[in-house]
């Protein structure tokens, strides 16, 4: 149609050749096909996650759509890539209610915790164990948005919580790091006075 319009412009006006015409095809087209891409599917994951074994853990995944979402058409698959090298394995899939896995590692371990019209496609894994650790890969499809990227979330199993404690407190500011070691040095050097032993000095006189 678009290719008519121009080629009627161009015969009507006498002034556009052949070839200008085909290069202005082309670069609409091109712009089109980059207005699309750009609008597509966009997944956003948490990137790496820890969790300590035998707890639940939150895989957050939310997601942008250029077009109406609509909630008989979206799905969410969840898939799962282990460390040592295998197939891909299904985790999790949503299509108008979830459907959590029947059998595998996941088998009954996997909860829905999204919300599609909030454009959040996050899951709940319980308790879980070593071999759980690997790389867990969240795409959703919403037609015609149907390509884009996909979010991935790797996966650390552990056997205790760390505590960053540094990492806590390099965000804050310098002075208010400098204020917090000098009060807890103080109050240390406070706590080590007060549970020292208190010796009193006793004097004796001759004949008392």
């Amino acid at each position: 149609l678009l290719w008519s319009v121009l080629m009627m412009l161009g015969q009507a006006s006498g002034t556009l050749s052949r070839f200008w015409l085909k290069l202005c095809c082309c670069a609409i087209c091109l712009y089109f096909a980059g207005v699309l891409q750009v609008s597509g599917m966009r997944v956003y994951t948490s990137g790496d996650v820890e969790a300590v074994n035998g707890t639940d853990v939150r895989l957050k995944c939310t997601f942008h759509t250029s077009a109406p979402i609509n909630a008989n058409s979206l799905t969410i698959s969840w898939s799962f890539r282990p460390l040592v090298p295998g197939r891909e394995e299904s985790v999790f899939h949503y299509q108008q209610k979830p459907y959590p896995p029947v059998e595998g590692i996941f088998r009954k371990r996997v909860a829905w915790a999204g919300d599609i019209m909030g454009r959040d496609a996050s899951i709940i894994i319980r308790q879980v164990k070593f071999t759980y650790n690997g790389t867990y890969i969240c795409q959703v499809k919403n037609p015609p948005d149907v390509h884009g990227t996909v979010g991935e979330i790797r996966l650390r199993v552990v056997t205790t919580a760390h505590i960053h404690f540094l990492g806590f407190l390099f965000p804050l500011p310098r002075r208010l790091c400098f204020q917090l070691f000098v009060g807890l040095f103080f109050r240390q050097q406070d706590y080590t006075k007060s549970t020292e032993p208190i010796y009193t000095k006793t004097w004796w006189r001759d004949g008392a």
